[in-house]
C-alpha cells in the first residue's frame, strides 16, 4: 500500500514538473515571437513596439526567463534613445548589459557595448563612447561577427569625426564599408552610404553628399525605415541649400515633417524646423524664420542631452539676433560655449566663435570682436592642422588667407628667430640621441663582459632610454607647434584684422600683404610637416598616401583646370618608413607637383606608387611644357628634390624634354616592411 502511494506521488510530481516545463517552453516561445515583432516594428510603429515589449516583460518576469530580459531591456533602451530620452535609454542599456553578462551571452554583451557607445555619443561623453565601441569591436572580432564589427566600426568613425579626429574616423568608416559591401545587407549599406554622405556634407562636397544620401534614401524608402527616411531627406535638403537650390531643399524638408511627426522622431523634427528657418532667413523672410525657430525650440523642451541643449541655445541666439535682442543672444552663446568646453566638443567651438564674431560686429563691439576673432582663428587653424576628410577621396579644405604689409619685416625677424630656436632644439635632440646611443652601446659592452644576470636590467634601461627620447622628441614637437605655431597664427589673425581696415584701392600695400600672406602660409605648412615627422618614429604608407591626397585636394581647389590622378598599389599597405624617409618623400612629391603647376603649365599630373624589387617606386608625370635638364641644373628645386631622396638612400631620376612634359622616378629599397 505504501509502495503504491509512493509511486502515485512520484508520478504526480513528474507530471507537474513536465507541465511546468511545457508552460516555460510555451512562454519562452511567445516571448521570442514578441521580441521578433518588436525588433521589426521599432523603426515603423513605436506605440506597437512599446506594447510588444511590455507584454514580453510581463511574461519573462512571471516565468523567470532571464535569457530574454537582456533583449527586452536592450530594445527598450533603443526605443527611448530614438525619442532622445537618453537618461531612460542609458538605464535600460546598463540593465540589459547586466543580464547579458549574468547569462554569459557574449554576443548580447557586445551589442550592449555598441548601444552604450551610441548613448554616450549622443550625450557628448566622447571618451566613454570611444571605449564602449572599442570594447564591442573586440568582442565582435573574437566572435567572428563581421556584421556586428562593421556596425561598431561605423559608429566609432562618427564619434571620431565629431571630434575632428579624421584619420581614425576614416580608417574605421572605410573598413566598415568594405565589410558591408561583402555582406550585402541593404539596411547596413544604407547606413554606410548615409554616413559617408554626411561627411561629404559637412565638408562642403554637396554634389557628392546628395549622391550618397540618395543611395541611402532608395534603400530606406524601400524598407520603410522611418528614421532613415527622415534623416536622408534632411541631409539632401542641407546639401541642396548649400548649392543654393532653396525650393528643392524645402520640398525634401516638407516630406520630413509628416514622417517625423508620425513616428515621434524629435531629432528629425528639430533639424527640419532649423533648416526651414535657415532657408527663410536666406530668403529675407524674417517672420517665417522666427516661427520655424520657435517650433525647433519647442520640440526639445525637457530633454536632457548636451547636444540638444547646445542646439536650443544656438537656435535661441539666432532668434534673438533676428529680433535684435543682442544682449540675450550674447548670453546664449556664452552658455553654449560653456557646454562645448565641458563636453569637449572640439568640432563645435569654431562655429560658436564664428557666431560670436558676427554678433559683436552687429553690436558694434570692435574690441570684443577682435579678441574673439583671434580665438576663432586658433580653432580654425587647429581644425586645418588635423588630417582632413579629403582622405575619403576628395573633401575640401581651404587655404588660410591674408596677412599684412607693415608687419613684413617684423614677421620675417620673428620667423628667423623661431627657426634658430628650432635648430637649437634639434641639435639638443640629436645630442641627446647620441648620448643615449652611446650609453646603450656601453651597456651592451658591459653586458658582454659580465654575467647574464644583467639581461633584464639592461633591457629595462634600454626601454627607459627610448621612452625618454620619445618624450623629448614629443616635447620638442609640442614646443614647435605651441610656440612657433601660435606666433604664426597670431600673425595671420592680426593681419586679417588689419586687412579689413586697410584701403582696398592701395594696390602696392595689398601686393605686399599678399606676399607676406604666402610667406607665412608656407611657413605654417613647413612647420606642420616638421611636427608631423617628429610625432612618430615611423609611418605607414597609408600615412603618406593620406598626406599626398590632402595636398592634391588643395592643389585641385586652386587649379580646377588641372586633372590629377593618384594610384597606389594595394601591396604597399605593409610598407613602413622612418620619420625622415616619410617627410623627405612627401616634400619631394609636393615639390614635383608644385613645379608642374607653377612652371610647366600642365593640364594632367599623375602620381603612381607601387612595390618594385622589394622596395618602393614612385613616379610623378606631367604633360606640361617640359625643359632641358642640362640647362636648368638646380632650377625649380631640382637639386633639393634629388638631395632629399639621396639622403634617405633612394634613387632620383628625372626625364624631361621641351614640349613633351616631365617624368620623375623615385626608388627606395631596403627594409621597408614592418
Amino acid at each position: 500500500m505504501k509502495l503504491s502511494f509512493s509511486i502515485v506521488l512520484i508520478l504526480l510530481c513528474l507530471s507537474g514538473y513536465a507541465q511546468k516545463n511545457n508552460a516555460i517552453n510555451s512562454a519562452q516561445k511567445e516571448v521570442d515571437n514578441l521580441l521578433a515583432a518588436a525588433q521589426k516594428s521599432i523603426t515603423t510603429d513605436i506605440p506597437k513596439t512599446k506594447q510588444l515589449l511590455k507584454r514580453a516583460l510581463q511574461i519573462s518576469g512571471r516565468y523567470h526567463l532571464e535569457n530574454s530580459m537582456g533583449k527586452i531591456h536592450s530594445l527598450s533602451g533603443e526605443l527611448a534613445g530614438r525619442a532622445s530620452n537618453y537618461t531612460e535609454s542609458l538605464a535600460y542599456i546598463l540593465k540589459a548589459l547586466e543580464f547579458y553578462k549574468k547569462t554569459d551571452d557574449t554576443a548580447g554583451t557586445a551589442h550592449m557595448y555598441n548601444n552604450l557607445g551610441n548613448i554616450y555619443d549622443s550625450t557628448g561623453q566622447m571618451k566613454k563612447s570611444e571605449d564602449s565601441y572599442l570594447a564591442a569591436i573586440r568582442i565582435y572580432e573574437t566572435l567572428k561577427d563581421k556584421a556586428g564589427a562593421a556596425k561598431a566600426m561605423m559608429n566609432i568613425s562618427i564619434t571620431f569625426f565629431k571630434q575632428q579626429k579624421y584619420q581614425p574616423a576614416l580608417a574605421y568608416a572605410f573598413k566598415s564599408l568594405k565589410i558591408r559591401e561583402g555582406l550585402k545587407n541593404d539596411e547596413d549599406l544604407a547606413y554606410s552610404y548615409a554616413t559617408i554622405g554626411t561627411m561629404y556634407l559637412y565638408t562642403d562636397k554637396f554634389v557628392e553628399s546628395i549622391e550618397y544620401n540618395k543611395k541611402s534614401l532608395r534603400i530606406s524608402d524601400r524598407r520603410n525605415n522611418a528614421y532613415a527616411m527622415a534623416i536622408d531627406r534632411i541631409n539632401i535638403a542641407k546639401a541642396l541649400t548649400g548649392l543654393g537650390n532653396y525650393n528643392g531643399a524645402k520640398n525634401y524638408l516638407s516630406q520630413v515633417l509628416p514622417i517625423a511627426g508620425k513616428y515621434g522622431d524629435k531629432r528629425a523634427l528639430r533639424h527640419a524646423y532649423e533648416d526651414l528657418s535657415a532657408i527663410a532667413q536666406k530668403e529675407n523672410k524674417v517672420e517665417q524664420a522666427i516661427a520655424w525657430l520657435n517650433r525647433a525650440i519647442d520640440v526639445y523642451k525637457g530633454t536632457d542631452d548636451a547636444y540638444t541643449e547646445l542646439s536650443q541655445l544656438v537656435n535661441r541666439h539666432s532668434l534673438y539676433v533676428l529680433q535684435k535682442k543682442y544682449k540675450q543672444a550674447e548670453n546664449d552663446l556664452l552658455a553654449a560655449e560653456n557646454i562645448v568646453k565641458k563636453q569637449n566638443m572640439v568640432g563645435e567651438m569654431e562655429g560658436i566663435k564664428r557666431m560670436q564674431v558676427n554678433l559683436y560686429i552687429k553690436m558694434g563691439k570692435a574690441d570684443e570682436g577682435s579678441a574673439v576673432f583671434e580665438q576663432f582663428e586658433k580653432y580654425k587653424d587647429s581644425a586645418l592642422s588635423a588630417t582632413s576628410l579629403k582622405q575619403i577621396n576628395e573633401l575640401k579644405t581651404k587655404y588660410e588667407t591674408e596677412e599684412k604689409e607693415n608687419q613684413l619685416n617684423k614677421s620675417k625677424l620673428l620667423l628667423a628667430k623661431k627657426e634658430n630656436e628650432a635648430r637649437t632644439r634639434n641639435l639638443w635632440l640629436f645630442g641627446i640621441a647620441g648620448i643615449a646611443l652611446s650609453t646603450l652601446a656601453a651597456s651592451l659592452y658591459s653586458y658582454r663582459q659580465q654575467q647574464q644576470k644583467h639581461t633584464l636590467k639592461t633591457a629595462i634601461l634600454k626601454i627607459d632610454g627610448e621612452n625618454r627620447l620619445n618624450e623629448q622628441r614629443l616635447d620638442i614637437s609640442r614646443n614647435l607647434h605651441d610656440n612657433i605655431g601660435s606666433q604664426l597664427t597670431f600673425i595671420n589673425s592680426f593681419m586679417e584684422t588689419l586687412k579689413l581696415m586697410s584701403d582696398a584701392k592701395n594696390e602696392a600695400i595689398n601686393d605686399r600683404i599678399n606676399n607676406i600672406s604666402t610667406f607665412t602660409k608656407d611657413a605654417i605648412v613647413e612647420l606642420r610637416d616638421t611636427v608631423w615627422a617628429l610625432n612618430s618614429d615611423e609611418f605607414t604608407f597609408e600615412d603618406l598616401r593620406l598626406r599626398i591626397l590632402d595636398y592634391i585636394d588643395k592643389a585641385q581647389t586652386a587649379k580646377e583646370n588641372i586633372q590629377f590622378k593618384f594610384e597606389a598599389d594595394e601591396q604597399l599597405e605593409s610598407i613602413r618608413f622612418s620619420s625622415v624617409q616619410g617627410i623627405n618623400l612627401y616634400r619631394t612629391i609636393q615639390e614635383a607637383v608644385n613645379n608642374a603647376i607653377k612652371y610647366a603649365e600642365a593640364t594632367q599630373i599623375s602620381i603612381n606608387t607601387k612595390v618594385e624589387d622589394a622596395g618602393l617606386a614612385i613616379s610623378i608625370i606631367d604633360d606640361g611644357s617640359g625643359f632641358n635638364p642640362q640647362n636648368n641644373i638646380g632650377g625649380n628645386g631640382l637639386y633639393n628634390m634629388r638631395k632629399r631622396i639621396e639622403d634617405i638612400g633612394g634613387e632620383f631620376v628625372l626625364k624631361s624634354k621641351v614640349g613633351e612634359g616631365t617624368q620623375i622616378h623615385i626608388t627606395l629599397k631596403g627594409n621597408l616592411n614592418a
